[in-house]
């Protein structure tokens, strides 16, 4: 056959493929759309608010995008959320592989407030399995400031959440249904009265596993559930770099029957002796009582692996206070899961 011909035939059979894979990325993006826009139906046949003021699809040859301008969710409960914009990328080929990214300012509210956040970067990564049904998700967000829940912004430099459900036929309150990670660093707290530590925390690391399952219902409803059911969350690690101290542990939180938190912890704390001084400067305990704390943590106190002492003492949150071992640290705010 002539080479001119063979060219031909190739050249024709690219072109045959190209105009098959653009019928597909097309078909593809259509079903993308038509799937936010029946959610959205959905919801709102359930009483949600669902707008946007535009949605446009992209990426073509490669990548499938959906961009919401000005998205907007409102739950029957009042509770809503509003960005800026959100995009969910993937891929033709494999669309149980999503990334959303949705940067800038991001309004949260609730019945009894509002806040808003501001973020330089925020990617939420999700992994589905065969059955549509989320399999793992990943959120990685910098530059992070919150107004609104105290009088001064709440900042973080970076954060990371995952997020990773467990394949449970029968779960019960002794079963696993969840894994958790969160690590956050560089924090700014807003001023605290009485808080006996610096309001900046260099890292707050968590990782552990909800034991029990979730009812599908209103949040508040499914923790009341849970927890009546003997729901708990076990905090495999906990590290927490929060000046003058640093405490690594582990332990068990739940919920009493106001549905506020309760914690038990075994931790390991360091800079036990400033802590002391400024439990004592705060009125917390008395300077006398401070001392003698000291004396008896520094004898207790054991080398960590890296030679610095360090000492085991309980951490436990109850009746809305935070206490080490039998001092009161800090109060703890309610939550009004409504």
């Amino acid at each position: 056959m002539p080479i001119r011909r063979i060219a031909a035939l190739f050249a024709a059979s690219l072109a045959v493929a190209a105009l098959g894979y653009t019928v597909y990325w097309f078909h593809a993006a259509t079903v993308l759309r038509k799937g936010v826009e029946d959610w959205a139906e959905q919801k709102r046949a359930e009483g949600w608010q669902v707008t946007w003021d535009s949605l446009d699809t992209g990426g073509y040859p490669l990548h499938l995008s959906l961009t919401l301008a000005a998205p907007a969710v409102a739950a029957p409960d009042g509770a809503r959320w509003r960005g800026e914009h959100l995009t969910a990328h993937a891929t033709p080929f494999d669309p149980s592989r999503l990334r959303v990214t949705s940067p800038g300012r991001h309004v949260v509210a609730w019945s009894g407030g509002e806040a808003v956040v501001q973020v330089s970067s925020a990617r939420l990564d999700v992994d589905l399995d065969r059955q549509g049904m989320l399999d793992d998700a990943t959120l990685l967000a910098s530059g992070i400031s919150v107004d609104g829940l105290a009088g001064a912004p709440l900042r973080a430099a970076g954060l990371a959440l995952t997020i990773d459900p467990l394949p449970v036929a029968h779960p019960d309150h002794t079963t696993a249904t969840l894994r958790f990670s969160a690590t956050a660093h560089d924090l700014t707290l807003p001023a605290l009265p009485g808080l006996p530590l610096d309001r900046e925390i260099g890292v707050a690391e968590i990782t552990g596993r909800v034991l029990g399952a979730l009812p599908h219902e209103a949040p508040a409803q499914a923790l009341s559930q849970w927890s009546a059911d003997g729901g708990t969350v076990e905090l495999d690690h906990v590290t927490l770099e929060w000046s003058p101290m640093a405490m690594e542990a582990q332990g068990t939180v739940a919920l009493d029957p106001n549905g506020q938190p309760v914690a038990s912890l075994a931790a390991r704390i360091r800079g036990f002796a400033p802590l002391m001084d400024r439990l004592a400067e705060g009125g917390s305990i008395p300077a006398d009582t401070a001392n003698a704390a000291k004396l008896m943590l520094m004898l207790m106190a054991k080398p960590d692996a890296k030679g610095r002492p360090t000492v085991p003492v309980p951490v436990s949150v109850q009746d809305g206070a935070l206490y080490l071992g039998s001092a009161r640290v800090a109060r703890v705010p309610a939550i009004n899961w409504q």
